[in-house]
């Protein structure tokens, strides 16, 4: 989150600098979208969809998941909860540049069996080795010698 919380300071500072904050959230949008684009050239991050059309609620993404309600956005006045929201916005339309593959069965050795290496270690933690300290000293002269 810290890093799109900068992010988002970036942008709000520079639309308030050239005073670009509309009362049309769509043209708001495109404005806030512009500026993102800009600032994430120095970042790991990237867009989620090139071809972002604000009109169209994001139809255009339909298969990345991105949802949007406008009707939430704050008053640019607040600026801490404009920050907020705007990190959140970035965080939902924005995804890694580096793809990290999840590991699959297939790549895990032929010669491991699960089943087996469970077994193998519970049975190792199943009888410990203070049970059999105790039982040996029960059974030991130095226990009969002091109880009889």
């Amino acid at each position: 989150m810290p890093q799109y919380l900068k992010i988002a300071e970036k942008i709000y500072s520079k639309l308030e600098v050239e005073n670009k904050f509309s009362t049309d959230p769509q043209e708001l949008l495109d404005l806030i979208f512009l500026q993102l684009r800009k600032e994430l050239k120095d970042t790991g991050l990237k867009l989620r969809c090139h071809d972002v059309d604000v009109e169209d609620s994001f139809k255009i993404c339909t298969d990345r998941k991105i949802n949007l309600d406008i009707s939430i956005i704050p008053h640019h006045k607040h600026k801490d909860e404009y920050k907020l929201w705007l990190a959140s916005l970035v965080e939902n339309v924005t995804e890694s540049k580096i793809k990290r593959k999840p590991r699959y069965f297939v790549d895990i050795g032929s010669d491991i069996d699960f089943d087996s290496e469970l077994r193998k270690l519970l049975w190792s933690y199943s009888k410990s080795k203070s049970t059999e300290d105790i039982a040996t000293y029960f059974n030991s002269q130095d226990y009969r010698d002091q109880h009889n």
